[in-house]
């Protein structure tokens, strides 16, 4: 089965509202970590994304590009 779109590892994170603006002074707790550690391999072919609100779809697809 060929793949069309793999994800390995991926962690990705929101920078939270309340973090400081100057690029030195944040720290990990300034992120909102949404995926950590997350893997996926999508066949060639049709596929559906499919969920309820907030689950991270519309993100998905972002990092896909």
């Amino acid at each position: 089965m060929d793949t069309i779109l793999q994800f390995k590892n991926v962690t990705f994170a929101w920078l939270k509202s309340d973090a400081p603006e100057d690029h030195s002074l944040r720290g990990p707790d300034d992120l909102d970590i949404i995926m950590e550690d997350f893997s996926l391999a999508l066949p060639a072919g049709m596929t559906s994304v499919l969920g309820p609100n907030g689950v991270g779809k519309t993100t998905l697809l972002l990092l896909a590009g």
